[in-house]
């Protein structure tokens, strides 16, 4: 993580049309010490004066709202000159509207069920220019997303990966811990654990979620 994050707060503006989960999401963001909560909207219109009057770091918005939704406010996002980076929230029923978005320019995507520590962690992932993968993706959304034009944007080279850093990569994709990958491979965990973050940075991921999205979209591995 950049050391951007330790000089100055990361500064937020939300955008959701019901109250009491927007209100959750300011208290959090007021309550943290890296964070800056800046404004909040009830619809993407809204969110998009907000932005030209605050430029923000972040917009975390919804993407089912009245007036404008959330796939079409950030790809007015993206086409500002503020350099604004976005995560999309929603119910998971809703799995193409978020493949949506990142088509859209999305950087990241949470459930709105995801516990306080995660959305916290989206924020200075996506801060740090890193996509953010919710943890409670499904198999199902991992390939909508690999397919997506999001992925086919998004990766233009393919990074030389040795023998075994693929075999790892097929591992994790399999579910596999550090300690089961260590066995199947006659290494160590700490060894596989240090092979991973060696992936990772390859592949500019910062989870074995983004591995998985890397390997079915370069076809590394292919979920049924």
């Amino acid at each position: 993580m950049s050391d951007n994050i330790l000089d100055k707060k990361i500064r937020v503006v939300i955008a959701e049309d019901h109250s009491l989960y927007r209100d959750g999401l300011k208290m959090l963001l007021q309550n943290n010490d890296k964070t800056d909560f800046i404004a909040e909207a009830a619809n993407g219109k809204e969110l998009l004066d907000l932005i030209k009057q605050h430029k923000p770091d972040i917009a975390l918005t919804d993407l089912r709202m009245p007036v404008m939704g959330g796939v079409e406010a950030i790809t007015e996002i993206v086409r500002l000159p503020f350099h604004v980076k976005c995560i999309a929230f929603s119910n998971f029923e809703y799995e193409q509207i978020i493949v949506d978005s990142l088509e859209a320019g999305a950087m990241g995507y949470i459930s709105k069920s995801a516990e306080r520590e995660e959305i916290i962690e989206a924020i200075l992932t996506v801060y740090d220019g890193y996509y953010y993968y919710c943890k409670r993706t499904t198999a199902r959304m991992m390939k909508l997303i690999s397919t997506s034009k999001y992925n086919l944007q998004k990766k233009d080279t393919f990074p030389a990966l040795k023998t075994r850093e693929k075999e790892i990569i097929k591992l994790i994709c399999q579910q596999k811990t550090s300690e089961e990958i260590g066995r199947l491979l006659f290494l160590s965990k700490k060894a596989i654990e240090k092979e991973r973050l060696v992936i990772l940075a390859k592949i500019r991921e910062k989870s074995s979620i983004g591995i998985v999205i890397f390997a079915i979209k370069n076809g590394l591995y292919s979920v049924d």
